[in-house]
C-alpha cells in the first residue's frame, strides 16, 4: 500500500512501475461482511487501484499473476503474458480453500475475495424473495458470526422469506476466545434465530447438503466457506522458499530469504 501511495516518487526518478491486479479495485476485507448485509455499498469499502496507479504515471494491468521465475526475473499471468522486473513487491493476499470439485458451484461462496460477497448478496436477495431458504456457514471463527449476522440483516432489509441460518462450528464455536466473548456473540446470534451446530466437523460438502464427520447431514440452499485462510499459492508454485503455512519466507526486512529483490 505504501508503494501505491508513492508511485509518483518512483516515476519522477525514471523508474517504470507496473501494477498487476485481478480487479480495478482493492477492497478492505474488514468491511466485507457489512457489504453483504448492505450496511455498506461497494464504493464505501474500496479504492480504485487502476486510477491511483495511472494518475501517478504508473501502468496498471488487469490480470492475475500465476507464478514468477525468480532467476529470470519474470512474472507470468493467467492470460499468458510475461513481465520483466528488477524489483518485485507482492500484495497477493490470502484465500479460502474451496471443497474439491465445488469451485464452480453457483451457490457456494468463500468469504474471500471480498468482491464475491456482493455477488453472493444479490443471489441471496433473489432467493429470499422467492422462497424459504437455508443458509449454511462452514467455520467456527469470528468471520462466521459476521457472515451469519449480515445474512440475517440482508433478509430483514429484503423483506422476503426469513431464512434459516446455520453455523457449522466444529466442536466449539469461537474456541480461541474467552468464554465471556463467546457467550455474548452466541447470545446475539441466538436472539436472531441463528443456529450454531457444534456436534462435529464438516466432512463433506455438496451444493445442497453439508455432512458432518458423524455422517449426519443437513440440507442447504446456499453455503459460505468461512474456514481459515491460506496464503496465495504464487510463492509455492514459483519454487520460492516458504514457511510452514506456504507463505513467502522472509527476512526482517520482509524480503525473500533467497531472492531479496
Amino acid at each position: 500500500m505504501m508503494i501505491l501511495e508513492n508511485i509518483a516518487r518512483f516515476v519522477e526518478k525514471k523508474v517504470k512501475v507496473t501494477v498487476i491486479g485481478p480487479s480495478f479495485y482493492h477492497y478492505y476485507s474488514g468491511m466485507g461482511p457489512g457489504m453483504l448485509g448492505r450496511t455498506y455499498r461497494p464504493d464505501d469499502i474500496r479504492f480504485a487501484t487502476k486510477d491511483v496507479v495511472q494518475k501517478q504515471g504508473g501502468i496498471f494491468v488487469k490480470d492475475r499473476v500465476l507464478r514468477i521465475d525468480p532467476d529470470k526475473k519474470e512474472v507470468y499471468t493467467a492470460t499468458g503474458h510475461g513481465f520483466s522486473y528488477d524489483v518485485l513487491s507482492f500484495n497477493a493476499g490470502s484465500y479460502i480453500p474451496m471443497p474439491p470439485g465445488m469451485e464452480k458451484a453457483g451457490n457456494i461462496y468463500p468469504v474471500k475475495p471480498i468482491e464475491k460477497l456482493m455477488e453472493a448478496s444479490e443471489k441471496l436477495e433473489a432467493l429470499f424473495v422467492d422462497k424459504k431458504t437455508i443458509v449454511g456457514i462452514v467455520g467456527g471463527g469470528p468471520s462466521s458470526a459476521e457472515i451469519a449476522g449480515n445474512v440475517w440483516q440482508l433478509a430483514k432489509k429484503v423483506k422476503g422469506h426469513r431464512p434459516d441460518i446455520r453455523i457449522f462450528a466444529g466442536v466449539k464455536f469461537m474456541a480461541r476466545f474467552p468464554e465471556a466473548i463467546r457467550s455474548r456473540v452466541s447470545s446475539s446470534l441466538a436472539k436472531r434465530g441463528i443456529q450454531i451446530i457444534e456436534t462435529g466437523y464438516v466432512r463433506d460438502i455438496k451444493p445442497d447438503r453439508i455432512i458432518l464427520d458423524s455422517g449426519e447431514g443437513f440440507s442447504t440452499d446456499f453455503i459460505f466457506m468461512a474456514l481459515g485462510v491460506s496464503p496465495s499459492a504464487i510463492f509455492e508454485d514459483s519454487g520460492l522458499p516458504t514457511g510452514p503455512d506456504k507463505g513467502l519466507l522472509v527476512n526482517k526486512y520482509l524480503q525473500s530469504v533467497k531472492y531479496p529483490e
